[in-house]
Protein backbone atom coordinates (compact mmCIF):
# COMPACT_ATOMS: atom_id res chain seq x y z
CA UNK A 1 0.00 0.00 0.00
CA UNK A 2 1.40 3.19 -0.84
CA UNK A 3 2.41 5.80 1.53
CA UNK A 4 0.15 8.61 1.45
CA UNK A 5 2.97 11.23 0.89
CA UNK A 6 3.80 9.16 -2.12
CA UNK A 7 0.59 9.16 -3.68
CA UNK A 8 0.68 12.63 -3.25
CA UNK A 9 3.89 12.80 -4.88
CA UNK A 10 3.20 10.08 -7.80
CA UNK A 11 0.06 12.19 -8.76
CA UNK A 12 2.30 15.57 -8.93
CA UNK A 13 4.74 13.73 -11.31
CA UNK A 14 2.37 12.01 -13.70
CA UNK A 15 0.45 15.01 -13.69
CA UNK A 16 3.28 17.47 -14.84
CA UNK A 17 4.79 14.45 -17.31
CA UNK A 18 1.74 13.96 -18.81
CA UNK A 19 1.11 17.66 -18.60
CA UNK A 20 4.30 18.40 -20.85
CA UNK A 21 3.38 15.31 -23.24
CA UNK A 22 0.23 16.57 -24.60
CA UNK A 23 1.95 20.29 -24.87
CA UNK A 24 4.68 18.57 -26.78
CA UNK A 25 1.87 16.67 -28.79
CA UNK A 26 -0.10 19.91 -29.50
CA UNK A 27 2.36 21.88 -30.81
CA UNK A 28 3.61 18.89 -33.22
CA UNK A 29 -0.05 18.70 -34.42
CA UNK A 30 0.35 22.68 -35.54
CA UNK A 31 3.49 22.62 -36.95
CA UNK A 32 2.46 19.56 -39.11
CA UNK A 33 -0.66 21.27 -40.22
CA UNK A 34 1.43 24.18 -41.03
CA UNK A 35 3.94 22.00 -43.30
CA UNK A 36 1.03 20.21 -44.46
CA UNK A 37 1.90 20.94 -47.98
CA UNK A 38 5.38 19.90 -47.67
CA UNK A 39 4.73 16.20 -46.52
CA UNK A 40 6.03 16.11 -43.04
CA UNK A 41 5.03 12.98 -40.89
CA UNK A 42 3.19 13.50 -37.66
CA UNK A 43 6.64 11.60 -35.98
CA UNK A 44 9.01 14.28 -37.94
CA UNK A 45 6.73 17.25 -36.38
CA UNK A 46 7.39 15.62 -33.10
CA UNK A 47 10.87 15.44 -33.52
CA UNK A 48 11.04 18.77 -34.76
CA UNK A 49 9.90 20.28 -31.40
CA UNK A 50 11.11 17.72 -29.40
CA UNK A 51 14.78 18.90 -30.23
CA UNK A 52 13.83 22.93 -30.19
CA UNK A 53 12.60 22.73 -26.98
CA UNK A 54 15.35 20.72 -25.52
CA UNK A 55 18.09 23.10 -27.16
CA UNK A 56 20.31 20.17 -28.22
CA UNK A 57 21.05 22.46 -31.75
CA UNK A 58 20.18 20.39 -33.77
CA UNK A 59 18.80 22.11 -37.63
CA UNK A 60 15.78 21.60 -39.16
CA UNK A 61 15.20 18.18 -40.06
CA UNK A 62 13.20 19.11 -43.19
CA UNK A 63 12.80 22.62 -45.00
CA UNK A 64 10.44 25.10 -43.38
CA UNK A 65 8.16 27.54 -44.88
CA UNK A 66 8.29 30.66 -43.58
CA UNK A 67 5.22 30.32 -41.30
CA UNK A 68 6.20 27.28 -40.06
CA UNK A 69 10.16 28.93 -39.49
CA UNK A 70 7.98 32.05 -37.55
CA UNK A 71 6.46 29.07 -35.99
CA UNK A 72 9.49 27.27 -34.07
CA UNK A 73 10.84 31.11 -33.05
CA UNK A 74 7.58 31.28 -31.46
CA UNK A 75 8.19 27.50 -29.66
CA UNK A 76 11.66 28.52 -28.71
CA UNK A 77 10.41 31.89 -26.75
CA UNK A 78 7.66 29.65 -25.29
CA UNK A 79 10.17 27.15 -24.10
CA UNK A 80 12.70 29.55 -22.14
CA UNK A 81 9.76 30.37 -20.17
CA UNK A 82 6.82 27.70 -19.56
CA UNK A 83 8.98 24.66 -20.60
CA UNK A 84 11.62 25.87 -18.19
CA UNK A 85 8.92 26.28 -15.95
CA UNK A 86 7.61 22.84 -15.92
CA UNK A 87 11.13 21.46 -16.29
CA UNK A 88 11.89 22.51 -13.05
CA UNK A 89 9.29 22.06 -10.93
CA UNK A 90 9.94 18.51 -12.41
CA UNK A 91 13.82 18.35 -10.62
CA UNK A 92 11.89 20.34 -8.08
CA UNK A 93 10.18 17.58 -6.84
CA UNK A 94 13.23 15.41 -7.28
CA UNK A 95 15.11 16.65 -4.98
CA UNK A 96 12.02 18.11 -2.67
CA UNK A 97 12.19 17.38 1.07
CA UNK A 98 9.00 15.31 0.68
CA UNK A 99 10.85 12.98 -2.13
CA UNK A 100 13.96 12.46 0.76
CA UNK A 101 11.50 11.81 3.44
CA UNK A 102 9.79 9.45 1.31
CA UNK A 103 12.70 7.54 0.78
CA UNK A 104 13.55 7.64 4.31
CA UNK A 105 10.23 6.25 5.67
CA UNK A 106 11.22 3.55 2.84
CA UNK A 107 14.69 3.02 4.67
CA UNK A 108 12.93 2.98 8.18
CA UNK A 109 10.05 0.04 7.20
CA UNK A 110 13.45 -1.91 5.62
CA UNK A 111 15.00 -1.98 9.24
CA UNK A 112 12.00 -2.80 11.07
CA UNK A 113 11.07 -5.60 8.64
CA UNK A 114 13.06 -8.31 10.36
CA UNK A 115 12.83 -6.56 14.32
CA UNK A 116 12.24 -9.15 16.79
CA UNK A 117 13.29 -9.33 20.31
CA UNK A 118 14.18 -5.76 20.70
CA UNK A 119 14.09 -2.73 22.51
CA UNK A 120 11.42 0.12 22.01
CA UNK A 121 13.28 3.18 23.63
CA UNK A 122 10.57 6.25 24.41
CA UNK A 123 11.86 9.79 24.91
CA UNK A 124 15.45 10.58 23.65
CA UNK A 125 16.29 13.71 25.32
CA UNK A 126 20.23 13.31 26.73
CA UNK A 127 19.11 10.48 29.31
CA UNK A 128 16.81 8.28 26.88
CA UNK A 129 19.69 8.65 23.90
CA UNK A 130 22.62 7.90 26.12
CA UNK A 131 20.61 4.27 27.54
CA UNK A 132 19.87 3.64 23.75
CA UNK A 133 23.63 3.81 22.42
CA UNK A 134 24.60 1.67 25.62
CA UNK A 135 22.00 -0.67 24.46
CA UNK A 136 23.89 -0.50 21.07
CA UNK A 137 27.13 -0.85 22.14
CA UNK A 138 25.97 -4.00 23.80
CA UNK A 139 24.91 -5.48 20.88
CA UNK A 140 20.88 -5.06 21.86
CA UNK A 141 18.49 -4.29 18.63
CA UNK A 142 16.78 -0.63 19.63
CA UNK A 143 14.35 1.07 18.23
CA UNK A 144 13.97 4.87 19.43
CA UNK A 145 10.54 6.54 19.21
CA UNK A 146 10.16 11.10 19.92
CA UNK A 147 7.96 13.29 18.63
CA UNK A 148 10.27 15.84 18.31
CA UNK A 149 10.60 15.78 14.16
CA UNK A 150 13.76 18.24 13.86
CA UNK A 151 15.73 15.40 16.83
CA UNK A 152 14.48 12.23 14.96
CA UNK A 153 15.87 14.17 11.91
CA UNK A 154 19.32 14.64 13.50
CA UNK A 155 19.53 11.17 15.10
CA UNK A 156 18.91 9.65 11.47
CA UNK A 157 21.39 10.70 10.16
CA UNK A 158 24.09 10.29 12.85
CA UNK A 159 22.78 6.82 13.58
CA UNK A 160 21.98 5.49 10.62
CA UNK A 161 22.17 1.94 12.00
CA UNK A 162 19.51 2.64 14.19
CA UNK A 163 15.56 2.94 12.80
CA UNK A 164 14.12 6.05 14.66
CA UNK A 165 10.34 6.73 14.51
CA UNK A 166 8.85 10.78 14.51
CA UNK A 167 5.40 9.94 16.42
CA UNK A 168 3.64 9.45 19.50
CA UNK A 169 4.11 6.39 21.70
CA UNK A 170 0.71 7.40 23.07
CA UNK A 171 -1.00 6.40 20.06
CA UNK A 172 -1.72 2.78 18.83
CA UNK A 173 -0.16 3.01 15.53
CA UNK A 174 3.38 4.55 16.83
CA UNK A 175 3.55 1.61 18.61
CA UNK A 176 2.40 -0.75 16.01
CA UNK A 177 5.12 1.11 13.57
CA UNK A 178 7.99 0.16 15.95
CA UNK A 179 6.55 -3.36 16.27
CA UNK A 180 5.35 -3.41 19.94
CA UNK A 181 4.34 -6.92 19.69
CA UNK A 182 7.66 -8.62 18.61
CA UNK A 183 9.72 -6.10 21.29
CA UNK A 184 11.21 -7.99 24.00
CA UNK A 185 11.47 -4.53 26.14
CA UNK A 186 10.34 -0.94 25.86
CA UNK A 187 12.11 1.73 28.24
CA UNK A 188 9.77 5.18 28.70
CA UNK A 189 11.97 8.09 30.28
CA UNK A 190 9.65 10.65 29.33
CA UNK A 191 9.83 12.77 32.06
CA UNK A 192 5.87 13.19 32.59
CA UNK A 193 4.24 10.24 34.45
CA UNK A 194 0.96 10.70 33.01
CA UNK A 195 1.83 10.06 29.47
CA UNK A 196 4.33 6.96 30.70
CA UNK A 197 1.05 5.62 32.10
CA UNK A 198 -0.67 6.10 28.94
CA UNK A 199 2.02 4.56 27.48
CA UNK A 200 2.14 1.67 29.32
CA UNK A 201 -1.15 0.71 29.29
CA UNK A 202 -1.33 0.80 25.39
CA UNK A 203 1.97 -1.07 25.52
CA UNK A 204 0.87 -3.75 27.60
CA UNK A 205 -2.66 -4.02 25.23
CA UNK A 206 -0.92 -4.81 22.34
CA UNK A 207 1.88 -6.95 24.02
CA UNK A 208 0.86 -8.38 27.18
CA UNK A 209 4.58 -9.60 27.45
CA UNK A 210 6.80 -7.27 26.63
CA UNK A 211 9.04 -5.69 29.66
CA UNK A 212 8.56 -2.47 30.62
CA UNK A 213 10.51 -0.47 32.89
CA UNK A 214 9.13 3.17 33.01
CA UNK A 215 10.50 6.26 34.78
CA UNK A 216 9.22 8.69 37.35
CA UNK A 217 9.14 12.29 38.31
CA UNK A 218 7.58 11.37 41.41
CA UNK A 219 8.14 8.52 43.72
CA UNK A 220 4.48 8.50 45.18
CA UNK A 221 2.98 7.38 41.35
CA UNK A 222 5.80 4.18 40.60
CA UNK A 223 2.81 2.28 42.42
CA UNK A 224 0.38 3.25 39.92
CA UNK A 225 3.26 2.52 37.06
CA UNK A 226 3.54 -0.85 38.25
CA UNK A 227 -0.45 -0.95 38.73
CA UNK A 228 -1.18 -0.30 35.18
CA UNK A 229 1.89 -2.54 34.12
CA UNK A 230 5.07 -1.80 34.45
CA UNK A 231 7.97 -4.20 35.44
CA UNK A 232 10.37 -1.98 37.02
CA UNK A 233 10.31 2.06 37.71
CA UNK A 234 13.23 4.15 38.50
CA UNK A 235 14.01 7.92 39.12
CA UNK A 236 17.52 8.53 37.57
CA UNK A 237 18.24 11.77 39.94
CA UNK A 238 18.34 8.68 42.40
CA UNK A 239 19.40 6.17 40.87
CA UNK A 240 22.50 8.43 39.86
CA UNK A 241 22.86 9.66 43.30
CA UNK A 242 23.54 6.12 44.38
CA UNK A 243 26.32 5.34 41.65
CA UNK A 244 27.91 8.90 42.18
CA UNK A 245 28.24 7.64 46.22
CA UNK A 246 29.15 4.19 44.93
CA UNK A 247 32.02 5.87 42.93
CA UNK A 248 33.21 7.84 45.69
CA UNK A 249 32.70 5.33 48.34
CA UNK A 250 34.14 1.90 46.18
CA UNK A 251 35.89 3.60 43.28
CA UNK A 252 37.76 -0.31 42.20
CA UNK A 253 34.32 -2.27 42.51
CA UNK A 254 32.61 0.82 40.57
CA UNK A 255 35.31 0.51 37.86
CA UNK A 256 35.43 -3.56 37.99
CA UNK A 257 31.72 -3.63 37.27
CA UNK A 258 31.62 -1.06 34.48
CA UNK A 259 34.22 -2.50 32.96
CA UNK A 260 32.90 -5.94 32.79
CA UNK A 261 29.62 -4.81 31.77
CA UNK A 262 30.61 -1.91 29.27
CA UNK A 263 34.26 -2.49 28.38
CA UNK A 264 33.65 -4.18 24.69
CA UNK A 265 37.57 -5.14 24.92
CA UNK A 266 37.02 -7.32 28.33
CA UNK A 267 36.49 -11.12 27.27
CA UNK A 268 34.28 -11.59 30.38
CA UNK A 269 30.85 -10.42 30.54
CA UNK A 270 27.19 -11.11 32.84
CA UNK A 271 24.40 -12.42 31.57
CA UNK A 272 20.85 -13.51 33.32
CA UNK A 273 19.53 -16.53 31.73
CA UNK A 274 15.64 -17.75 32.85
CA UNK A 275 15.48 -21.35 32.84
CA UNK A 276 12.81 -22.75 31.17
CA UNK A 277 10.77 -26.14 32.70
CA UNK A 278 11.96 -28.06 29.80
CA UNK A 279 15.90 -26.96 29.95
CA UNK A 280 18.19 -29.51 31.08
CA UNK A 281 19.11 -27.82 33.60
CA UNK A 282 16.19 -27.59 35.80
CA UNK A 283 16.17 -29.47 38.72
CA UNK A 284 19.67 -30.09 38.74
CA UNK A 285 21.64 -28.34 41.56
CA UNK A 286 24.34 -25.74 41.34
CA UNK A 287 26.86 -28.40 42.19
CA UNK A 288 26.04 -30.23 38.97
CA UNK A 289 25.42 -27.14 36.41
CA UNK A 290 28.81 -25.57 37.65
CA UNK A 291 31.32 -27.90 38.33
CA UNK A 292 34.85 -27.15 37.83
CA UNK A 293 33.70 -23.61 36.26
CA UNK A 294 32.83 -25.19 32.79
CA UNK A 295 29.33 -22.97 33.06
CA UNK A 296 31.19 -20.06 33.99
CA UNK A 297 30.41 -18.32 37.68
CA UNK A 298 27.07 -18.52 39.07
CA UNK A 299 26.68 -15.03 40.72
CA UNK A 300 22.86 -15.34 42.20
CA UNK A 301 19.93 -17.32 41.62
CA UNK A 302 16.68 -15.09 41.19
CA UNK A 303 13.51 -16.58 42.53
CA UNK A 304 10.71 -14.76 42.10
CA UNK A 305 11.58 -11.61 43.99
CA UNK A 306 14.48 -12.97 46.25
CA UNK A 307 17.53 -13.35 44.98
CA UNK A 308 20.14 -16.18 46.72
CA UNK A 309 23.44 -14.21 46.18
CA UNK A 310 26.23 -16.94 45.54
CA UNK A 311 23.67 -19.92 46.28
CA UNK A 312 25.03 -23.35 47.85
CA UNK A 313 26.47 -26.24 45.74
CA UNK A 314 23.38 -28.29 47.13
CA UNK A 315 20.79 -25.62 45.90
CA UNK A 316 18.32 -27.17 43.33
CA UNK A 317 17.82 -24.99 39.71
CA UNK A 318 13.67 -24.79 39.01
CA UNK A 319 12.15 -23.99 36.14
CA UNK A 320 11.17 -20.13 35.99
CA UNK A 321 14.90 -19.50 38.23
CA UNK A 322 16.76 -16.51 36.72
CA UNK A 323 20.60 -17.09 36.96
CA UNK A 324 22.75 -14.51 36.97
CA UNK A 325 26.07 -16.26 35.36
CA UNK A 326 29.48 -14.63 34.83
CA UNK A 327 31.97 -15.74 32.40
CA UNK A 328 33.64 -15.46 28.90
CA UNK A 329 31.24 -15.06 25.83
CA UNK A 330 31.72 -18.66 24.72
CA UNK A 331 30.81 -19.93 27.74
CA UNK A 332 27.47 -17.81 28.13
CA UNK A 333 26.63 -18.75 24.51
CA UNK A 334 26.68 -22.47 25.49
CA UNK A 335 25.22 -21.77 28.35
CA UNK A 336 22.62 -20.16 26.92
CA UNK A 337 21.25 -22.90 24.40
CA UNK A 338 21.29 -24.92 27.78
CA UNK A 339 18.99 -22.68 29.52
CA UNK A 340 16.24 -23.28 26.54
CA UNK A 341 14.74 -26.29 25.61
Amino acid sequence: MFYKREIHLFRQFIKLTLGYFFILVFLSLVLLFIERNNNWSFFEAFYQIVITVSTVGFGEIKPLSPLGRLFIVGVIFLQTGFFVYITSKIVELAVSGELREIINYRRLQKMLRDMEGHTVVVGLGRFGLSVLESLKQLGENVVGIDKNSELIKTLSSKFSDIPFIDCDAKEEDCLKQAKIEKAENILLTIPSDAENLFIVITAKNLNPDIRVIARITNPQNGKKLKQAGANEVFLPEIESGKLVAMLLERPNVSKLLLSVLLDESNPFDIEEFVIKPCSPLANLSVGQIFKGNQAGYLIAIKRGETFLIFPAKEEVIRGGDTLIVMGNYELLKKFSKLANC
